[in-house]
């Protein structure tokens, strides 16, 4: 997807950290001293029933995403235990999810100026937990996912939003099949196909890629099946979406209510037939544009009509026609002539500025050739924006100093601020790579944006750890950071903080990991609808005229995560802990977070008793089953 388009999906989560100033040295081999470890009590037996107190509450939560996510999470703990409770609960958490889905659709939230946060399917988040566990109950499940979503845009009078496609049917399918393909492949390959009845979206030709780097001849006949039957029955969206693989392209070839940006496999190479089949594809379609002209009005919904897209895809395909295929070039070369005719003067424009956009987007992903073309640029507001795309771009230091340098060019304040903490946060993520630690702090302290910030000590001090076994300047950088944060204003951003430290040092220092939690769980009891499950962090540059965004995975920042860690650590205290929390829901999540460790470090090992199945999805209980 490009960067500064208003349609890039990126994930948001806020965290916290003042700096510090404590030179991280590298030559000290210094070691923290050894602190006596609390008494563990974790057994499983304890730990089950903590599991199985959780899914039971979290049917009477107020919010439907917190009783799914907990009895989700729950299911998956109780599983290798007590099977029957488990698929229980499981299908108990997909009922409410079908419900929620039903109810509110695709949902997405907005941040910035142009990213937009997609909140998960909460159907596809239980169907994917299941299908690690039964892949035959997942593929069941998935298909009545697939025709509710189609039925729920069928019949309301005023159906969900279309969330950039997200609410096709089957965008659904590949989202299950996705991660199947690692654990049933032929479950997963019958989603893949099943699929195909459906408008094409973007996640088929990731999916190819994708696949192709295990199993390229796989990949290369799903490509095949898809093509073929787009071309059938499909119009020319689809085949813009399934042909991006064949093509060896990192984009589609036309205009499309979605564009995404797809990462090519290193030496991939293109299937010349996959091409020629999509070449007769595209061609085929435009004769029947062309021949019946009053079935193809333009939809008042669609943003893009139908023959403009065509009329770019021809233009793409007559130079690919004339170096590989020029046996249908002259046959390409009159198409193109007559949709050009059949498209109206706007769309011709239109089609000839998507061009042109493109032809722009593909010098700005070279760095060299960005550079020479910010120095031509003489309007400040393109220059600008080049700038900002320079900046995700380079990927070296000396390429960030040359960006810095240009940095005075940009006339807002803010946007200088946001592109100035960008550049630092990437020359500090690569001299943290060199373990040139020293300097990666420094530059870290430069930043201005808290969280980020934090991003990168946590970062200085795993380094630290790892490279130079110096847990001592570890915990002295991460005390700054918890003091810091201490005196910050409670929000999400302090919460996370504050949990992101715990997570680090419980791994060699859990009792004061565990006063950082308290200090976490404080915080949080003090903010209204705190946010803490999403793992990652949106760095931004927004100038007047652009904006550029790109999510960072942060894992070790949420709830879950920071307890399961102290858990095997200290798991009364960890518990005393959770139980304090006043929200239910983190409270559940907290409390399955560090029983997660007992359960699943040695589950049982004998086979699970037969179970009598009522239907799809659904068991019989047997008498004391919770």
């Amino acid at each position: 997807m490009n960067p500064s388009s208003p349609r890039r999906l990126v994930a948001l989560t806020l965290c916290l950290l003042c700096a510090a100033q404590t030179t991280f040295t590298q030559t000290t081999k210094k070691r923290a001293a050894t602190t006596a470890s609390a008494p563990v009590s974790c057994d499983q037996q304890r730990a089950l029933a903590l599991v199985q107190q959780q899914a039971a509450d979290a049917r009477s939560f107020e919010k439907p995403l917190g009783q799914i996510s907990v009895m989700t999470r729950a299911a998956e703990l109780l599983w290798p235990y007590e099977q029957a409770a488990a698929r229980a609960v499981f299908a108990d958490a997909f009922q409410r999810a079908t419900t929620h889905f039903l109810a509110k659709g695709d949902e997405a939230k907005h941040e910035g100026r142009g990213a937009m946060i997609i909140l998960p399917d909460q159907r596809v988040v239980v169907m994917r937990a299941i299908a690690r566990r039964d892949a035959e109950w997942a593929r069941k499940l998935a298909l009545e996912a697939a025709e509710d979503t189609r039925r729920a845009a069928e019949t309301k009078s005023t159906p969900a939003p279309q969330v950039l496609g997200v609410q096709s049917p089957g965008y659904k399918l590949l989202e299950l099949a996705t991660p199947l393909l690692a654990i049933n492949q032929p479950v997963a390959l019958e989603l893949i196909r099943k699929s195909f009845a459906y408008p094409a979206n973007v996640t088929q030709a990731r999916l190819f890629y994708e696949l192709a780097a295990a199993n390229r001849t796989l990949a290369d006949e799903l490509a095949r099946e898809a093509i073929t039957t787009y071309a059938r029955k499909g119009t020319t969206e689809d085949l813009s979406f399934v042909s991006v693989y064949a093509f060896g392209l990192p984009g589609a070839i036309s205009p499309l209510t979605m564009m995404m940006h797809y990462t090519v496999p290193p030496g991939f190479e293109p299937n010349a037939a996959l091409q020629e089949l999509a070449l007769k594809a595209y061609m085929a379609r435009a004769e029947t544009l062309l021949k019946n002209p009053e079935q193809h009005a333009e939809n008042p919904n669609k943003f893009w009509p139908e023959p403009m897209q065509m009329l770019v895809a021809l233009t793409t395909l007559e130079s690919l026609a004339a170096e590989r295929f020029p046996a249908y070039a002259e046959r390409i070369a009159a198409l193109k002539s007559n949709m050009h005719t059949a498209n109206n003067e706007k769309e011709q424009q239109r089609a000839a500025e998507f061009l042109q956009g493109r032809r722009d987007r593909e010098k700005e992903s070279k760095f060299d050739s960005l550079i020479e073309e910010i120095e031509r640029e003489a309007k400040p507001e393109k220059k600008e924006r080049l700038i900002a795309n320079a900046a995700q771009v380079a990927d070296t230091i000396t390429q960030l100093e040359q960006v810095e340098s240009l940095a005075q060019k940009i006339g807002e304040s803010e946007a200088r601020r946001q592109l100035s903490n960008w550049l630092n946060f990437k020359r500090a993520q690569l001299l943290v790579k060199e373990a040139r630690l020293d300097e990666a702090k420094i530059v870290a302290d430069t930043i201005d944006e808290l969280d980020h910030r934090a991003i990168l000590y946590f970062e200085i001090a795993r380094e630290g750890i790892k490279k130079l076994e110096d847990k001592l300047r570890a915990r002295q950088l991460l005390d700054e950071v918890a003091t810091a944060a201490g005196k910050a204003p409670n929000t999400d951003v302090k919460a996370r903080t504050l949990l992101g430290i715990t997570h680090l040092l419980a791994e060699f220092d859990a009792l004061r990991a565990a006063e950082v939690l308290s200090d976490a769980v404080k915080t949080i009891n003090a903010l209204d609808n705190p946010e803490l499950s999403m793992g990652f962090i949106l760095r931004r540059i927004e100038g007047k005229n652009f904006s550029v965004y790109s999510g960072y995975n942060i894992p070790g920042f949420n709830l879950e995560n920071s307890f399961r860690e102290l858990g095997p650590r200290d798991f009364d205290g960890a518990l005393a802990l959770a139980r304090n929390l006043s929200d239910r829901t983190l409270r559940s999540t907290a409390i399955l977070g560090l029983s997660s460790q007992c359960l699943e470090q040695a589950p049982p090992q004998q086979p699970a008793a037969p179970l009598k199945k009522d239907a799809p999805g659904t068991t019989t209980r047997k008498p004391g089953d919770s």
